[in-house]
């Protein structure tokens, strides 16, 4: 059991099974599943097995008069899953651009955030047996390949035939869903899971170049450095004592 006490709002997007207990009331996660635990609150974890998740933490400012919006503690997001994991990957990007208080992507980074905010609260209103189309599920569909699967390289045809759509309406579907074009989001996918390598392990960064499907150094540091504002080297965890 994990016990956790924080001053920020707690934003996470999981990829396991756990139990979650937020000061008294306990919940059952499961993959694709988001939590938001609020400033000031205890949240106590059971993980069964090691897994993956997405973390924001966020500043609460006060506010006079009432909460302008409310947020739900658990959201199952279902097949907008991939839709939130993008806005995150975006949101980290624009962060890491940041350099200065007032760098532009730093207000960028803000506004993403408060869009990502709006979003979950508008979700907590919405009735939860809305009926997903078939168009909505074979996007989503098409973003778990494309996830799950970084080193493959995707032909549009290809992806559209996995997922059961012509190639057009595949791209019309996926660029109205994430707002960028399939090739974007496996770039944006790749550049995400090259920094949680670099960042957690000691893999030289060829080889991290190669396990996201860009084996080419020179052009996988040109792409890192136009999506995350540094060199690949220059995310690497400090090592103790050095």
């Amino acid at each position: 059991m994990h016990r956790y006490e924080s001053h920020t709002v707690a934003i996470h997007v999981y990829d396991y099974s756990a139990s979650f207990k937020l000061d008294e009331v306990e919940y059952l996660l499961q993959p694709g599943d988001l939590t938001i635990s609020p400033a000031g609150s205890e949240t106590r974890y059971h993980v069964e097995a090691p897994g993956h998740h997405w973390c924001m933490h966020l500043l609460p400012e006060p506010v006079a008069g009432e909460q302008v919006i409310r947020l739900p503690t658990i959201l199952r997001l279902g097949p907008q899953e991939a839709y939130v994991r993008e806005r995150c990957a975006r949101i980290a990007l624009l962060f890491d651009r940041a350099r200065d208080d007032d760098h532009p992507a730093l207000v960028a980074a803000g506004a993403a955030v408060q869009e990502l905010l709006c979003w979950l609260a508008a979700c907590t209103s919405e009735p939860r047996s809305v009926v997903v189309s078939r168009s909505d599920q074979a996007v989503e569909h098409a973003a778990r390949l494309l996830r799950e699967d970084l080193g493959r390289e995707w032909t549009v045809p290809g992806l559209a035939l996995a997922v059961g759509l012509s190639r057009n309406y595949l791209v019309a579907c996926f660029h109205h869903r994430f707002s960028m074009t399939i090739a974007h989001y496996r770039l944006v996918q790749r550049i995400q899971q090259a920094r949680i390598l670099l960042g957690g392990s000691d893999v030289p960064v060829g080889e991290v170049a190669r396990r996201v499907g860009i084996p080419d150094p020179h052009h996988f540091n040109k792409l890192f450095r136009k999506q995350v504002g540094i060199a690949p080297s220059a995310c690497r965890a400090p090592r103790v004592g050095a």
